[in-house]
């Protein structure tokens, strides 16, 4: 029996993850923004075009500012 689906989304520096159970993906990434997650950045802080790091909000630079 399948009670639902567990997406999730993981930190690429510290593996920490961020998910909720039965939430479609794109609800989840809006509710990880809005927590202070950054997906797909470079070094300096823009948004790669092909690749990147995803953050979580403990990893975020600090050169960056802090979580937004």
């Amino acid at each position: 029996m399948i009670r639902g689906l567990l997406y999730a989304i993981v930190c690429d520096i510290c593996d920490s993850e961020f998910g909720r159970r039965g939430e479609n993906w794109f609800s989840l990434k809006q509710a990880a923004e809005q927590q202070g997650w950054r997906f797909h950045r470079r070094k300096d802080d823009r948004v790669a075009s092909r690749g990147g790091k995803d953050y979580c909000p403990s990893c975020v630079p600090a050169s960056w500012g802090g979580a937004r």
